[in-house]
């Protein structure tokens, strides 16, 4: 999808998110948001061509992200939405070295509790998420 942002139009994820959220969002006090890590949101976050070229192979290989910088968060029957700039997309395992990194560079919290609920899991069962940073607000309607 395409939003505008100070009159110049770029491509933006499209994402549903409660009007909760979004206020916590608007208020300051939720700057990360986490999606699961399934094959829908692979489909929207991934780049197809970039996916092709990864080697299997290489642990180093950096996913294959697309090239966007925006969000759109709305409702389902659309009633508001709010825009944000992101500056970080990423994917992690919620165990403690992943929840780490997002508690020692961006001050999160949210999923500390998962560290707790997967203490005894083996490590291959331990569920990834994608996680977006938050930059900045940069458009809104009805919110």
């Amino acid at each position: 999808m395409k939003i505008k942002v100070n009159g110049q139009e770029y491509e933006a994820y499209d994402l549903v998110m409660r009007r909760e959220n979004a206020e916590a969002i608007i208020d300051g006090k939720k700057q990360m948001e986490i999606r699961s890590f399934n094959s829908h949101y692979m489909g929207l976050f991934y780049d197809k061509e970039k996916r092709k070229a990864l080697d299997p192979n290489d642990p180093n290989a950096e996913e294959p992200f697309k090239d966007i910088q925006f969000v759109r968060f709305h409702n389902y029957n659309y009633s508001w939405y709010l825009d944000v700039q992101i500056d970080e997309i990423g994917s992690l395992i919620l165990d403690k070295e992943g929840i780490g990194g997002l508690q020692d560079d961006f001050n999160f919290h949210e999923l500390d509790d998962e560290l707790e609920r997967y203490k005894d899991t083996p490590a291959d069962e331990i569920p990834l998420v994608f996680y977006l940073h938050i930059k900045k607000i940069v458009g809104r309607k009805a919110i």
